[in-house]
């Protein structure tokens, strides 16, 4: 009998003592609202937005909601007390449009109400192709290195280089909008021998909305003298 009880015993203080740390929160809930910056659901094709939330560490997807445009907000339910990155998407009937992302949430033990985000058009690769108008060859024209300079609005810039042989280049992440693209081509000396710009308006660079990529083919013209002044 004694060392039955005995065993209660020690079964009884070890559930005691282990109980405390196996305690788990209970999940809660976080609410996103979203604004834009321009226009509205209607005017910018949006009917869903969906929030995704994410482990902080290794970016497992952890917990997701959709909710009507409209609405201007998601709540995103069974939620564990963490660490997280959101991403919020906008979509239209077919795909996602628009994008905005918060890097690091705090998830309390109890529910949360994060600050509204800004959605945004949502960035794409943007495939560059050039060729010359005398559809000679980079070498026939002293051109080694093919830079551009893209231009979107009056804060996005961004910049690439390839080989002017390969054809072509891929910058991976543009923002629509008003875009001016300079493309350059560099001989051996780094010294500019072609260069063509061009301009787009919002829209244009997509062949149709849901597109994955920007597109533009680009036609180089030799400078009137070095450095295309």
């Amino acid at each position: 009998m004694r060392s039955r009880t005995s065993t209660l015993a020690r079964a009884c203080a070890f559930v005691l003592i282990a109980a405390p740390a196996c305690d788990t929160p209970a999940p809660v809930t976080v609410t996103i609202p979203w604004r834009m910056g321009a226009g509205d659901c209607e005017s910018n094709g949006l009917e869903t937005v969906r929030a995704e939330l994410s482990n902080f560490g290794d970016h497992t997807p952890t917990a997701s909601a959709e909710a009507p445009c409209a609405a201007g907000k998601v709540a995103v339910g069974d939620v564990p007390p963490g660490q997280y990155s959101v991403m919020v998407t906008g979509l239209n009937a077919t795909c996602a449009t628009y994008g905005a992302r918060i890097a690091d949430v705090k998830v309390p033990e109890h529910d949360l109400s994060v600050d509204s985000v800004l959605l945004g058009p949502k960035p794409r690769p943007l495939r560059l192709t050039w060729r010359f108008a005398d559809r000679k060859s980079c070498a026939a024209h002293g051109v080694v290195q093919v830079e551009a300079d893209v231009q979107v609005g009056d804060t996005e810039s961004t910049r690439g280089a390839w080989l002017c042989a390969a054809g072509q280049g891929v910058l991976p992440q543009v923002v629509e909008g008003t875009t001016r693209i300079v493309l350059r081509g560099l001989d051996a000396d780094g010294t500019t021998v072609a260069r063509v710009a061009a301009g787009y308006s919002e829209g244009d660079l997509l062949a149709e909305i849901c597109a994955p990529r920007f597109e533009t083919s680009l036609v180089l013209a030799g400078c009137a003298s070095a450095g295309c002044p």
